[in-house]
């Protein structure tokens, strides 16, 4: 308990189970204009995934390698699959083989997730310009140039492309780049800020990163951040909170609520309409060591559940999925690795899968966490950093290894 945080006599009542150890329990206090008494749901007990599988033969490979890392998380339509990579070229591959239909080179450098709309592919590049090509042939139909939108993730809600700049968040015709709205930010973003926005029918949301900058491994991103919200027809105030440290993660938000996982290990409900904090979900308590301990990357929304990536900072030091109630920000179930992990994603018999950056590839069922499956993979990099998709019965791979791996997740299910 920190005194100076606390008035004399403050007390604070820990809720155990049988058996269980608890030790340095913090209070706490309340951040400004948002009220005290938020719930906060005591940790359980995790499992932890055992000794993984070799893979099998026939689960899957790789079917690509890029001349440089790829950080740009793949999409898909019926037959190929659009990313960027760091050696400044966009590709298009057959997603069955890993053949190249085309690519577009001279982007300096593409991190940006891409996302296709209506015979189009939308993507940024690290110079601040956003390209919309033909998914056919790869030919530009168009390009723009935004400051700070380099690191952005485009994404096409109602028919309109929305993207975060240094500035604004902003709502383009897809069809040809011209502007539709600019939603002014209340602050500018670092460079670097991957400008995550949600996007609802009623409302647009996000997270400002300043002062944003990545220490060692050890210590992980440092900075502060913002949570804005617009209301999209203009009937319902705008409003900002400071959050508690820089947050990367994906922002959820379902009719009333949106959702965030932040630096100081918090995953917060606020409402939407005000901004007022409905819970926050303390993660440093479900391992032994809180230090260091944050929700580093969103995984799956099932509905009910958030199923949050939770990382120490040191990238040999455990991790965890952990489900979050949206209801009370109870955690239903959690389960542990041995080592960081790097994403999770649904697959289409219900069950999470997860990946680790030593490529353990484990399965977990989404209402209780139960253990399904757990092997080795091909990772994107080992100790370096590894992400994964799914489409569709597979998971691909992609990481600073420069490759993208395939894998048949009803094979790995056995």
């Amino acid at each position: 308990l920190h005194g100076a945080e606390a008035p004399p006599g403050t007390s604070v009542a820990v809720n155990l189970v049988a058996g269980e150890t608890r030790e340095g329990i913090e209070l706490r206090m309340a951040p400004p204009n948002q009220g005290a008494g938020v719930p906060v749901a005591p940790p359980a007990k995790m499992p932890i995934v055992g000794p993984a599988m070799p893979l099998k033969g026939t689960a899957g490979r790789k079917i690509f390698t890029a001349e440089e890392p790829i950080f740009s998380a793949p999409c898909f339509d019926e037959r190929k699959m659009y990313f960027g990579a760091c050696d400044g070229n966009f590709y298009c591959l057959d997603k069955l083989t890993g053949e190249v239909f085309w690519k577009t080179e001279g982007l300096t450098r593409v991190d940006s997730n891409p996302v296709i709309h209506d015979g189009m592919v939308f993507f940024a590049a690290v110079d601040g310009r956003l390209l919309a090509l033909d998914t056919k042939s790869g030919k530009t139909i168009w390009e723009q140039t935004f400051d700070g939108c380099g690191y952005t993730s485009p994404q096409i809600h109602d028919g309109k492309l929305v993207v975060a700049t240094a500035r604004f968040v902003l709502e383009l015709n897809p069809a040809d780049g011209k502007l539709l709205h600019a939603y002014p930010l209340p602050e500018n973003r670092t460079p670097g800020d991957p400008g995550i926005v949600a996007v609802t029918d009623e409302f647009i949301v996000t997270v400002i990163n300043t002062d944003f900058g990545f220490g060692d491994s050890n210590v992980g991103p440092s900075g502060t951040s913002t949570l804005a919200t617009f209301s999209r027809d203009g009937t319902k105030k705008k409003w900002t909170v400071p959050l508690g440290g820089v947050s990367l993660c994906e922002i959820f938000c379902d009719e009333k609520h949106c959702f965030v996982g932040t630096r100081d290990g918090l995953v917060s409900a606020y409402d939407l309409n005000d901004g007022t904090v409905a819970w926050q979900r303390p993660c440093g308590p479900l391992f032994a060591d809180h230090t260091n301990v944050w929700p580093s990357h969103g995984g799956v929304d099932t509905g009910k559940l958030l199923v949050f990536v939770v990382n120490h900072q040191a990238m040999g030091a455990p991790g965890a999925l952990v489900a979050i109630s949206k209801a009370d920000g109870r955690v239903q179930w959690s389960i542990q690795t041995d080592t960081y992990l790097s994403g999770a994603a649904m697959t289409r018999n219900n069950s999470i899968v997860a990946l680790s950056r030593t490529g353990q590839l484990f399965r977990v069922g989404r209402d209780d966490g139960s253990l399904q499956s757990s092997h080795t993979i091909h990772s994107g990099g080992g100790a370096g950093f590894a992400g994964m998709v799914t489409d569709g019965h597979y998971l691909y791979t992609y990481g600073d290894d420069k490759s993208i791996g395939r894998y048949d997740l009803r094979e790995l299910a056995r």
